[in-house]
C-alpha cells in the first residue's frame, strides 16, 4: 500500500523522503519487491539508498534482541544479537529454537533457575 501511494502522489513521496533516514521494518519480513520499489523510489527521489533494518524480539526479550545493521539488512535477513545479548540455537523437534540471555532478558524460567541454567549450558 505504501509503495503505491508513494507512486502515486509526487509531493506526498517528497515529503515522505525529504527527512527519512531510516525506515525499520517488524513482525513480518518484507518481500523482495518491496524492499526493491520502495529503494527505487528513494534514489528516484532524494538520489540515495534508504538504510532498511529490522529486529526480532518477543515478550522475553523486550521487542528488541536481533537486529541488522548497516552492512547485514536485506530482505529475508533478521540479523544478529544486539550488544550484550548471546544466542544459542537448539535443536528442538527436528527444528531449532532460538534461546537468548542478555540484560534485556528475562532473567530465566520462573522459580525454576535449574531449568535456566540447563538451557545455556
Amino acid at each position: 500500500m505504501l509503495v503505491h501511494a508513494l507512486r502515486a502522489d509526487k509531493d506526498f513521496r517528497c515529503h515522505f523522503f525529504s527527512r527519512l533516514k531510516i525506515l525499520f521494518y517488524a513482525a513480518a519480513g518484507l518481500n523482495q519487491k518491496v524492499w526493491d520499489d520502495l529503494q527505487e523510489l528513494a534514489v528516484d527521489t532524494c538520489g540515495e539508498e534508504i538504510l532498511m533494518m529490522t529486529g526480532l524480539g518477543a515478550t522475553e526479550s523486550s521487542p528488541f534482541a536481533i537486529s541488522t545493521g548497516i552492512e547485514g539488512a536485506a530482505s529475508g535477513r533478521v540479523g544478529l544479537p544486539v550488544p550484550g545479548v548471546e544466542l544459542k540455537l537448539v535443536p528442538v523437534e527436528g527444528k531449532l529454537e532460538a534461546r537468548l540471555r542478555g540484560p534485556n532478558i528475562t532473567p530465566g524460567f520462573w522459580c525454576a533457575p535449574q531449568l535456566t541454567s540447563a538451557a545455556f549450558e
